[in-house]
């Protein structure tokens, strides 16, 4: 959970927030995009950070 989103749950006071640190969990993410000649600028840029971040 974001921490701006536990800080507002726990407001109230009933409710506590215990961090997990531990394990570090990793998540697999994909991106999926329509195939054109060129790509929008937005799209083109979200592909190179992809790739760049997958080696």
């Amino acid at each position: 959970m974001p921490t701006k989103l536990a800080e507002m749950a726990v407001e109230g006071g009933r409710l506590i927030s215990i961090p997990v640190v531990k394990p570090e969990a990793g998540h697999l993410v994909g991106l999926v995009t329509a195939r054109r000649d060129p790509q929008t600028p937005v799209i083109q840029a979200l592909i190179e950070d992809a790739e760049r971040l997958a080696k």
